[in-house]
């Protein structure tokens, strides 16, 4: 029997009210007195099919259009025998079964879908419910089964859940625990969009929480294999209205952005809170247009997870006052520190500044000028950046404090008259001041110019010096500058020339401290892997970790750690990948024994990010890429975290850049190519921009064409020539511009430019010629 979509649409939106707003038979009867005898009688048959049903599924149809009627299913499908109905809604009913074919008891849930929303081409249905049972995550109740009754009705067997509703569930919960569930839904969405599936559907009832406190989501997919496998012509795919954008409701395909949205309102359901941060969480999530909403389920868990501990969300504008605010919320006896410090500070400048004048006022302007600045400079230097270092959230005061150092050691070095003791107190300073400004490796400003300069100045106060300290002193700023010239400069031959005056230093006192020498055979594998000197870099990583102290010591922890990284990678690059993975794992060990018992050390979290980073990176190249993109997760949540906290923070940033260009890398090798290309080209994108800030940064440019050239060879291992050759073509040319201005190390005609040149003229030359 045919009915009018007008007919079904009054019928559905009747029985909707009186879902919502029972009444007695006489109201009831009132109520439809005065609707036609076909919206009557409709209405009566919607209802009696609900009665028997424990969970009523609002899914509908833009306008309450359904399509066809259900017949009564039968005893069997398969091998399960239907117990009783359990749901029954606009896209079907469900149905309780238990397997009666002997080999084993199982529960299962099976759904009848009204057979008019599929077009039975039995082949294509077939294989959409087998790409859908491959849909395996510890969230998403599982798709078993699937088929098509003998009077043409198809269903699916899916897993059965034991549990309830998760606003059910959520009720007796902590706001905090409520959260947590939502992200372990909205975690099974993410999944599946990342293996293009979409559920079209979302909302409380098909999000169930077991008696073990275990998220399940429901019909996951099933939209999709209406959409692909029907003839959908003129036909709108169901819906449950309140939690259906309004593109959905317009009739559009169901997208990814229409689930984000559907999660929106989920989220605002469940937590009904004043939070402001919550709340415009699940504002941004639900926005009306898709193009102000979240750019991915991923970056709205993200933005839950900063809300989870206390850092300002993504939601929120990024004023002053808010990072402040949250920032205080987190720290309030590191602030309360900071602030003592930064009034010691001010005290300082003014006594130094009031003294400064009555010394020039007196003629004494030279001796003043040292007597005044040292206890201030020594304070800045030697410990203020220090402390802050290892604080999070600490990048504007640290930028203010280095500020304040730079002045008062200026004023030092700066005198001819300044006595010898002076002068290396100076030189002191300005060597710490430069690792707080550019010092690859630990935090700093970004300021790797500056912190150049600064050594230049440490190196030209110590010359002529003579004592012991001067001569350790010396050494450990050719260190620094070496480290400098390695990383940031692209300038091997510089770093090697201090190096070998780090040396000489080094060579004729056999007093010289272990640890200083272990830290010279560290930068000296630094230099000589950049040199591809592969047997030497891990001969001198070698040396320097006989020379490390096993202790706690945080510097000999950081050392000994770095020193097996060396190790590691000379042998990646030489040897093998796969001989490498050990001594990355004693990398991170290291870092991470001393991270339980020290935890909250900035300065360690940045280093256990690196690591992770270059432990999950090998692993992608040789390895389960599962383990590899669980380790780049962590390593990326690491460094987004330090970076949420000082958002000025470029050294952060890069590191974010790093891991999240190397997490796209493992998402690929683990099948999720497309994810996975998506994420290196929006790292790229983000790569251009931070150039195009300092285009004549040497960092920044290898850093845009290293990610470039990934992604090349990325779509050349999945067959996609044509797109790959356009890759390597821009690869090539930045290289060519690299080349030219004399900053390409041996590492990088190794490791980019001649492959970038072999591969264009296997791969590309060839595509060429056929054109």
């Amino acid at each position: 029997m045919s009915r009018s979509p007008e007919v079904e649409q009054r019928a559905l939106a009747l029985v909707e009210q009186l879902l919502d707003s029972p009444l007695d038979d006489q109201a009831e009867a009132a109520l439809l007195a005065h609707e036609p005898k076909a919206v009557q009688d409709r209405v009566t048959a919607l209802k009696a099919a609900m009665q028997d049903s424990e969970i009523v599924l609002p899914t509908q149809f833009p306008g309450g259009l359904i399509t066809s009627d259900l017949s009564p299913p039968p005893e069997q499908v398969g091998a399960f025998r239907l117990v009783r109905r359990i749901g029954m809604g606009g896209m079907g009913g469900v149905w309780l079964a238990e397997r009666n074919d002997g080999l084993y008891d199982q529960k299962v849930a099976v759904k009848f879908i009204r057979p008019g929303l599929v077009n039975l081409a039995g082949a294509a249905f077939r294989a959409e419910r087998q790409i859908l049972a491959r849909l395996e995550h510890p969230s998403i109740a599982r798709l078993i089964d699937g088929g098509i009754t003998p009077d043409h009705t198809p269903y699916l067997v899916m897993e059965y859940v034991d549990g309830v509703p998760i606003d059910e569930a959520a009720e007796p919960l902590a706001l905090k625990e409520r959260v947590r569930i939502f992200v372990m839904a909205a975690d099974a969405v993410q999944f599946a969009h990342s293996r293009l599936v979409v559920h079209a559907d979302l909302k409380p009832s098909n999000i169930f929480v077991d008696r073990q406190g275990r998220v399940k989501l429901l019909d996951f997919g099933i939209a999709r294999l209406i959409e692909d496998d029907a003839d959908t012509t003129g036909l709108v795919l169901p819906m449950t209205r309140d939690f259906a954008s309004p593109q959905r409701l317009a009739g559009h395909t169901p997208t990814t952005g229409d689930d984000l949205f559907a999660l929106g309102c989920i989220l605002a359901e469940l937590t009904r809170t004043a939070d402001p941060d919550l709340k415009a969480i699940a504002e941004n999530a639900r926005a009306p247009e898709e193009a102000d909403r979240y750019g991915s389920v991923a970056a709205l868990i993200a933005d839950l997870d900063r809300w989870s501990d206390q850092l300002p969300v993504a939601a929120r504008p990024a004023t002053l006052r808010y990072r402040a605010d949250k920032f205080i919320a987190r720290h309030r006896m590191g602030v309360i520190a900071t602030c003592v410090a930064l009034a010691m500070l001010g005290g300082l400048a003014g006594i130094a500044t009031r003294n400064a004048l009555m010394a020039d006022r007196a003629n004494q302007e030279a001796q003043a000028r040292f007597v005044d600045a040292r206890g201030a400079a020594k304070l800045v230097s030697d410990e203020l950046l220090a402390q802050l270092a290892s604080r999070p959230g600490t990048f504007a005061v640290r930028s203010r404090t280095v500020q304040a150092a730079q002045f008062y050691l200026d004023r030092l070095a700066a005198s001819p008259k300044a006595p010898a003791d002076l002068r290396l107190e100076a030189a002191q300073g300005l060597q710490r001041v430069a690792e707080a400004q550019g010092k690859p490796g630990v935090p700093n400003l970004g300021l790797t110019q500056a912190a150049y300069d600064n050594l230049g100045k440490a190196l030209r106060l110590v010359d002529g010096l003579v004592g012991e300290q001067a001569r350790l002193l010396t050494i450990r700023i050719l260190l620094d500058r070496a480290r400098l010239n390695s990383f940031a400069r692209n300038d091997v031959q510089a770093a090697l020339a201090d190096l070998a005056r780090a040396d000489k230093l080094l060579e004729p006192a056999k007093g010289s401290p272990d640890f200083l020498r272990a830290q010279y055979f560290i930068e000296l594998s630094v230099a000589q892997q950049w040199n591809s000197d592969y047997a030497e870099a891990i001969r001198s990583a070698r040396t320097a970790l006989s020379y490390i102290p096993r202790d706690a010591i945080r510097d000999h922890v950081i050392a000994h750690s770095t020193a097996l990284d060396l190790y590691a990678e000379a042998i990646y690059y030489s040897i093998s990948e796969k001989q490498s993975l050990p001594p990355y794992r004693d990398a991170l060990a290291v870092l991470l024994a001393y991270e339980k018992t020290h935890p909250g050390d900035q300065i360690m979290n940045r280093r256990i990010a690196r690591a992770q980073w270059a432990l999950g990176s090998s692993i992608a190249g040789f390895g389960d890429p599962r383990e590899a993109v669980a380790v780049l997760t962590e390593s990326s949540r690491r460094t987004k975290e330090i970076l949420a906290a000082d958002p000025d923070d470029e050294d952060a940033r890069r590191m974010v850049r790093i891991s999240e260009n190397a997490r796209g890398q493992a998402l690929a090798q683990a099948g999720e190519v497309d994810t996975g290309i998506a994420i290196i080209r929006a790292n790229i994108a983000e790569r251009k921009t931070h150039l195009d800030r300092r285009p004549d940064d040497p960092m920044r440019m290898r850093d845009y064409m290293v990610a470039i050239k990934g992604l090349g060879d990325l779509q050349i291992q999945y067959g996609r020539r044509a797109e790959a050759c356009a890759t390597y073509e821009q690869a090539r040319q930045l290289i060519a511009v690299i080349r030219a201005r004399g900053k390409l190390t041996a590492l990088d005609l190794m490791s980019a430019s001649k492959q970038v040149e072999e591969v264009r003229a296997k791969q590309c030359t060839a595509a060429m010629a056929t054109i």
